[in-house]
């Protein structure tokens, strides 16, 4: 057998794993990120805000988008946001539970909503997916400023640790699956430094009132 045969039969053997098996660690790469990044919460009828668009150029004022950990951080937004007071869930362990919250602010009309559609972890980041609705130019709605504002409750036992970059949550046991079973308040300082990324049904970053730098 020739040199050139040797080489045409090494070069299909690597080209039949590159198509039929692949290379080497992508495989393992794809499941590792697969494994990275987990729901944690979806919203019972995701469907139901298909037909939401949005029509503004931007985002009502006093918006806010964000996750809070304990009574002071709640006593500080209601604070800056006082609108929002009774639009909360109430009876929250902040011990054991969280609040994530998407509010449209001081929306000028009725026609304006949102809703947390779903949040998933990867890692140090939480991506909380949300829809929202503005009132069309040819929408007859309510001509009165309307608080539109949605909010999940989250055992903070499902989130991952800060940092880890490994999916695995605090107190959790083989797996990362969380072990109900210790008990522990999780540790505040691990949640805070947890990166929460909002976006709409478009894709659009949401920031406090404006659309954030980035798709």
């Amino acid at each position: 057998m020739n040199i050139k045969v040797i080489w045409l039969i090494l070069l299909a053997a690597v080209l039949l794993a590159a198509v039929g098996g692949g290379w080497p660690g992508r495989d393992a790469g794809r499941r590792e990120a697969e494994e990275m990044s987990r729901v944690i919460y979806t919203h019972p009828e995701p469907e139901s805000t298909n037909r939401w668009r949005w029509h503004d150029s931007g985002l009502p004022e006093g918006s806010w988008f964000g996750f809070i950990a304990d009574a002071e951080e709640l006593a500080t937004l209601l604070k800056e946001r006082p609108f929002l007071a009774g639009r909360l869930p109430d009876g929250v362990n902040w011990e054991r539970e969280g609040l994530v919250v998407a509010s449209l602010g001081e929306a000028p009309s009725g026609g304006y909503a949102v809703r947390i559609v779903e949040v998933a972890a990867a890692g140090g980041r939480i991506h909380v997916k949300t829809a929202i609705k503005s009132p069309g130019p040819n929408d007859m709605v309510i001509q009165v400023i309307t608080y539109p504002v949605d909010a999940v409750r989250l055992e903070k036992e499902a989130l991952p640790a800060a940092g880890a970059g490994s999916g695995v949550t605090p107190g959790a046991g083989p797996g990362g699956s969380p072990d109900r079973s210790s008990g522990g308040p999780v540790d505040p300082s691990a949640l805070s430094a947890l990166e929460w990324l909002f976006t709409d049904q478009e894709g659009r970053r949401l920031a406090g009132g404006q659309w954030a730098a980035g798709r």
